[in-house]
């Protein structure tokens, strides 16, 4: 009998506007100035009742509500929902989404205002909308707000929701993202426990060069864990062991490369010789092999430019760049240029590149690349010149933005 008390107070704590909920606001860090969440709720609850906000209150809550703390925003938002019927006035709506979009872009950046429906999308925590969420926020010209969310999503999620987010970081490495944040949570995803995951990290840090993909791949060549599941709209079974086999075949540029079901049936020891020579050659190589390739050694940091297109005007981009290196103005010319959705998710560009220099050095090379996806780097090495990648960005207002890093010869 006791039981209904008790009851009847966890049913008041969850009526909206009952002391219950009225928890205290939130106490500053340390070292950082309060923002006085009590007196922020009183000055956006003097809005209330305004038959409608006029064209300077949106800026004035906005300068009110700069670099107020996202766990003070939705302290706020909670307290102006919890205002009785009587006291909401006309404008009641528009305020508390003034204060949920600041709330938003102080967790995720402003960009992510940019995204239709951004609240309603943030809040529904479903693996089909958040890997649609994630695949949308890469196409925005500012990489923080996806760089943010799928950082968040390398971890306590689904393992679909973990394959889009490492998707989203290998794409945002080749569209402006921040290398110093992405590279590391693509190295940490090869411990993921998910076979699939690691093997999709596995993928994407080998399309960046990283060295990392090979190091891991010397580790762990060979072993037989695989799952299924479904990348790029293609299900299918994922095994990083098999994948780590491939890739050392890549860089070694073994003339004889390993079949990695061969690899996986030889005993133990023939694995293990094999392996140790793999190492000994790594140990011995200078640079980096999976960027150098056969034309290398090239300079390990890039010239980065790009540019967007519109291609309802010309579907075709020039760049240009200098090499100190080569004395040498370059200039990539690009055409027979198009971009179209691969799957609901993903998208796909075909394009002919003209590289030509002209200089103290002087050359010209061209290259087609058919179906690539977009997000990973087309190569165009050339010994003695240097390499170029060429990344395609679809954004989400219907451009295209080209990215091109070009690696001098050393």
């Amino acid at each position: 009998m006791r039981a209904a008390p008790l009851l009847v107070l966890a049913l008041a704590a969850a009526l909206p506007g009952t002391a219950a909920t009225a928890a205290p606001a939130p106490a500053a860090p340390e070292g950082k100035k309060a923002s006085d969440p009590e007196a922020l709720v009183r000055f956006l609850r003097s809005f209330f009742r305004k038959s409608a906000l006029s064209a300077k209150d949106p800026e004035a809550i906005a300068k009110r509500l700069e670099g107020v703390p996202p766990e003070d925003l939705s302290w706020v938002l909670d307290r102006l929902r919890e205002t009785p019927e009587k006291e909401r006035g006309p404008s009641a709506a528009a305020v508390e989404r003034l204060v949920d979009d600041a709330r938003i872009a102080a967790l995720w950046s402003p960009g992510i205002l940019r995204l239709p429906d951004a609240a309603k999308r943030l809040a529904d925590a479903s693996d089909p909308v958040r890997c649609a969420l994630l695949a949308d926020a890469s196409r925005l010209e500012d990489p923080e707000p996806a760089t943010r969310l799928a950082l968040a999503s390398t971890a306590g999620t689904a393992v679909p929701v973990r394959l889009r987010a490492v998707e989203t970081l290998g794409d945002l490495a080749s569209w402006g993202g921040d290398p110093a944040r992405i590279l590391p949570a693509l190295a940490k995803a090869l411990e993921d426990p998910s076979p699939a995951v690691r093997d999709l990290a596995l993928e994407r840090l080998a399309d960046l060069a990283d060295p990392s993909a090979l190091d891991w791949a010397l580790a762990h060549a060979g072993e037989p864990a695989a799952e299924e599941a479904e990348v790029r709209g293609r299900a299918g079974s994922r095994c990083p062991g098999d994948r780590a086999v491939e890739l050392i075949n890549r860089a070694s540029r073994t003339t004889t490369p390993v079949d990695p079901e061969a690899f996986r049936a030889l005993p133990e020891a023939d694995r293990k010789e094999y392996l140790d020579g793999c190492r000994a050659w790594r140990a011995s190589v200078r640079g980096n092999p999976l960027r150098d390739g056969g034309e290398g050694p090239f300079d390990p940091v890039p010239k980065t430019v790009s540019t967007v297109v519109d291609p309802k005007q010309s579907p075709t981009a020039t760049l240009r760049w200098w090499s100190e290196v080569d004395r040498a103005q370059f200039r990539l010319d690009l055409d027979e240029f198009e971009v179209a959705a691969a799957t609901r998710l993903d998208f796909v560009a075909t394009f002919r590149l003209v590289v030509i220099a002209s200089g103290q050095r002087q050359g010209d090379w061209e290259a087609f690349s058919r179906g690539l996806r977009c997000g990973m780097r087309h190569r165009l090495p050339r010994k003695g010149f240097g390499l170029i990648e060429t990344a395609i960005q679809p954004l989400l207002d219907g451009r295209w933005k080209v990215w091109v890093r070009a690696y001098e010869s050393r």
